[in-house]
């Protein structure tokens, strides 16, 4: 009787539930969700930590710093409402600053009327007024021209037809200006577009990257190539706007670095990690970028597949890979990676595509997640060494080996109370995991950020 009461496994079912119960309610009160025991075992495993940028390493909060104008026809303010007429239906923080910067140009009286909005005589030009949900510009859509034929291609832009409304000195202004596409719309054409007045002009136009013009045939002027390396070369994001067929303009953003990311980037790397940036954004700005962060490897100018496939690239060669990301263009990368990690500031389907979330938008969290998953398979590993070591010791015992000796053998009683002794201690084990510190903070940068240009 007293080998089948030692011989219980309570203690070996009891090693791991409960540290991994213990482990993930310490993590959600220091603000990191772990989705399940499984995750743990694959994080101590990690050898590569692939970064997102833009909302990421960035703060995610662009801003618009200058708008080049390179058509000599077409005046700023032109370019701007045309921008934010193809950018206002994505929710891409590159199409929320150009529209918040649009709407603060050309009807700054809306931004005043929203909660948490700029107060009169604060919105300069160069400012990103804040929504009531914080992602971009309010979405007051009566300046907004009227487009037709939206086609949205992810990584490089967006093209379509945009209706200059009206028909008087501004619509015929703009129109005269870009003679060579604009064209009349017929009135069935403008009553099916439900939006414009009765005899509108209309105009091609395209906003996106470099690529995004070259599949557009729009050809970029030297002098302006030379201005988008420049802008490109300090870490600026850059958008081109083509009308009918001709660029039109330079849109450069800066989005600051978050002041955590070098010291963050740099206790991985000394920790063992191999860290990684990937981004769609251009070569000159993503290695300006990974200058900045010493980040040896950078990828760029990739698509939402093409990430994917350098994640697939990375697990080839043998490195187990943790993504840390927070955009829709993530999801697939968070969830090819041997562990995703989402900022919870980010979308909801990188949130669900991930392992384990981060609930708040700083990335030492991610220190904290990857550190803690260690303690806690640490103490998994205790737990069952403490219960094997049990049983190693007491089965003997209650099997009598010492009975030739000392002519005692070990009554049920005691061995029932050492059998609740060892699921106890496993119990206690697992509840030190509470005590559980997260690492000392990293050196946060001041003055990441850029000048206007």
């Amino acid at each position: 009787i007293s080998v089948v009461v030692v011989a219980c496994p309570c203690a070996l079912g009891l090693a791991t539930p409960t540290a991994v119960m213990v482990g993930t309610g310490v993590a959600a009160q220091l603000g990191v969700l772990i989705k399940g025991g499984d995750v743990l075992e694959r994080v101590h495993l990690v050898t590569a930590v692939v970064f997102d940028k833009t909302g990421t390493l960035t703060a995610g909060h662009m801003a618009v710093t200058s708008v080049t104008v390179t058509h000599p026809r077409v005046r700023r303010e032109d370019v701007l409402a045309v921008a934010a007429a193809l950018e206002v239906g994505n929710d891409h923080p590159i199409a929320n600053a150009i529209v918040a910067h649009a709407q603060s140009v050309l009807a700054p009286e809306l931004l005043f009327n929203v909660p948490g909005g700029p107060a009169p005589g604060q919105a300069g030009s160069n400012s990103v007024p804040s929504s009531p949900t914080g992602k971009g510009a309010s979405r007051h859509l009566e300046w907004v021209w009227p487009t037709t034929g939206v086609h949205v291609i992810h990584g490089k832009g967006v093209t379509a037809t945009v209706q200059i409304p009206g028909s008087g000195a501004q619509a015929n202004r703009f129109a005269s200006a870009l003679q060579q596409t604009a064209v009349a719309v017929s009135d069935e054409e403008a009553a099916a577009s439900q939006t414009g007045p009765k005899d509108p002009r209309c105009v091609e136009a395209v906003v996106g990257n470099a690529a995004m013009l070259a599949d557009a045939e729009v050809a970029i002027p030297p002098e302006a190539q030379h201005h988008l390396e420049a802008l490109e070369r300090d870490g600026h994001t850059c958008v081109m706007l083509a009308l009918g067929g001709q660029l039109a303009a330079v849109v450069s953003l800066f989005d600051a670095v978050k002041p955590e990311a070098r010291g963050v980037v740099t206790a991985l790397q000394r920790s063992g990690l191999e860290c990684h940036l990937l981004t769609g954004d251009n070569r000159r700005t993503a290695h300006a970028i990974g200058d900045r962060l010493a980040i040896q490897h950078v990828t760029a100018e990739c698509l939402p597949e093409g990430k994917a496939r350098k994640i697939q690239e990375l697990q080839r060669a043998g490195h187990v890979v943790a993504m840390v990301g927070d955009g829709v263009n993530d999801s697939p990368c968070l969830a090819q990676a041997d562990v995703g990690i989402a900022v919870g500031s980010g979308s909801d389907i990188a949130i669900e595509a991930a392992d384990v979330v981060l609930m708040r938008n700083d990335l030492e969290d991610v220190l904290v997640a990857l550190d803690l998953c260690r303690v806690v398979l640490r103490r998994i590993r205790l737990n069952y060494v403490w219960a094997l070591g049990y049983n190693v010791l007491m089965l003997p015992l209650a099997a009598g080996a010492l009975f030739p000796v000392t002519h005692v053998q070990l009554p049920p009683w005691l061995a029932g109370g050492a059998m609740a002794f060892s699921s106890v201690s496993v119990v206690c084990s697992s509840l030190l995991l509470r005590r559980y510190r997260r690492p000392p903070p990293v050196l946060r940068d001041v003055g990441v950020t850029t000048g206007e240009h």
